[in-house]
């Protein structure tokens, strides 16, 4: 996983909450007047395992049902959306490396509509997708559905290279 360098966040004010300053006690022994977090950004599929050294549970959540988190995590949290959202207006292929290997226009439109919040029909994004070269249909179906199955996509690096090699010129 390749991190990126996001933000460092230094208010002196992000410890002023008393539960987190007796946090801060417990956790490194001494008192602390300051606080600096120093963020960074990965992209990984939801699928992948967290490891953590330090915690027994590292769980992943919805974007809208992050629970409130000491200092200004939320806050983070928050701004490295909005960072996130900048990759994939300068580089859409982006979005790809959240997906499986093989996916249903309807996971793609679920993933682009959480990270972009555009309320997109579906029907006209489905149109709007099937126009790209890139997003290859495969003969492959999805099984044991309760619902209408879908058919599965792949993303083809090197056709999108190619193509966005050609608007740039």
């Amino acid at each position: 996983m390749v991190l990126k360098q996001f933000k460092c966040f230094a208010d002196p004010m992000r410890a002023s909450n008393a539960h987190d300053i007796k946090w801060m006690d417990q956790e490194y022994k001494h008192h602390i007047d300051r606080i600096i977090t120093v963020a960074y950004l990965s992209l990984c599929k939801i699928d992948h395992k967290i490891n953590s050294t330090k915690y027994d549970t590292v769980d992943w959540y919805p974007i809208d049902e992050v629970p409130g988190l000491p200092f200004d995590h939320n806050k983070i949290i928050s701004e490295s959306l909005m960072e996130i959202r900048k990759w994939i207006e300068s580089d859409f292929s982006i979005i790809f490396e959240l997906l499986p290997k093989r996916f249903t226009i309807r996971q793609l439109y679920q993933l682009y509509s959480a990270l972009s919040e555009k309320n997109i029909d579906i029907k006209n994004f489905h149109k709007k997708i099937s126009s790209f070269p890139y997003i290859v249909p495969l003969d492959e179906i999805q099984k044991d559905v309760s619902h209408r199955a879908a058919r599965y996509y792949r993303f083809d690096a090197k056709i999108y290279k190619k193509n966005n090699t050609k608007l740039i010129k």
